[in-house]
């Protein structure tokens, strides 16, 4: 079939745009703000470290001056940034004879469908973003074929630290707990700024630890304020550290259901940091992108099939 048969509407360009501007609708990661947004020109970061501050290195020219002389203390670690792609197709069959969602009368049209399938693409890719964000908490990124990406235990060389809350014991002191927690979290920073500690906890954990002998009256004082019936969110201040639950789960490749925290389980990081988080976006696989730090998180790359 001649590609001029049919006159295709869209560039990629255009549809870049349109897929950007679609609302985010996952993401509590995101929502919290630690990860802020920053493009390179290649597919490799090279991430400084000293005393566990980072900074991410610009690239360049090869026989150029370094971006910064190597000072004592100061690492680097060279990351390739992964690239999640996603792929799906229009085809005559999802618009013909069929009939509108909403309508009784009026026919599927090209524009609603690729709205449709974008729209899709895009909950795809926040989803997988969330759920990168969410192992970056954790300390190892997994992709959706249960494949590991990257131990930031190993590339940084951290030593993992857990801390047991004890739960299932009643005489438990849990206001030392997160004094300990809060304490560890502020050594560890080496200088780096913190207002906050919060822990993202399973429902599991959650409901141990508002139910505790030596937490559940603080509970129930917090759930009698007014302020409770106006939260969307499930969180509570206890010890100086804000626990709040998170329930994500999403389905991998092959289609078993992966949640975001593991059952009892929680993971704590400082809230209002400068350097400690970032996301790093590397161009995406189009000729007229290479090198260019990317000002979308999605680009869309249409092909007319045969």
């Amino acid at each position: 079939m001649a590609e001029d048969v049919f006159p295709f509407e869209w560039t990629g360009a255009e549809l870049t745009e349109s897929i950007n501007i679609m609302p985010n609708m996952y993401g509590r990661i995101r929502e919290l703000g630690l990860f802020p947004r920053a493009g390179i020109g290649t597919t490799v970061a090279m991430i400084e470290f000293k005393n566990g501050n980072l900074t991410i290195l610009g690239s360049s020219e090869r026989g150029a001056p370094a971006v910064g002389a190597k000072k004592a203390g100061r690492n680097k670690v060279l990351i390739e940034v992964p690239h999640f792609l996603g792929e799906s197709s229009i085809l005559v069959a999802d618009i013909q004879d069929k009939v509108a969602f909403g309508s009784q009368t009026e026919l599927e049209d090209m524009a609603t469908v690729m709205d449709d399938t974008l729209a899709d693409i895009r909950n795809n890719h926040d989803i997988t973003l969330e759920y990168q964000r969410m192992g970056a908490l954790k300390g190892k990124l997994f992709d959706g074929h249960g494949v590991e990406i990257l131990d930031i235990f190993s590339a940084f060389d951290v030593t993992k630290k857990t801390f047991d809350f004890e739960l299932d014991d009643a005489n438990t002191d849990v206001l030392l707990k997160c004094r300990e927690l809060r304490r560890y979290m502020r050594k560890e920073a080496k200088g780096e700024t913190i207002d906050g500690v919060r822990t993202v906890v399973s429902p599991e954990f959650f409901d141990k630890f508002v139910g505790h002998a030596n937490v559940e009256k603080f509970w129930l004082n917090h759930q009698a304020s007014p302020a409770f019936a106006r939260e969307e969110t499930r969180e509570f201040r206890f010890g100086g550290v804000t626990f709040e639950e998170y329930d994500a789960e999403a389905p991998l490749m092959d289609g078993t259901v992966q949640r975001f925290i593991d059952e009892g389980k929680g993971h704590a990081f400082p809230e209002g940091t400068r350097q400690t988080f970032s996301t790093i976006m590397a161009p995406p696989t189009l000729i007229t992108q290479a090198n260019m730090p990317p000002a979308q998180d999605i680009h869309v790359s249409p092909e007319l099939l045969k």
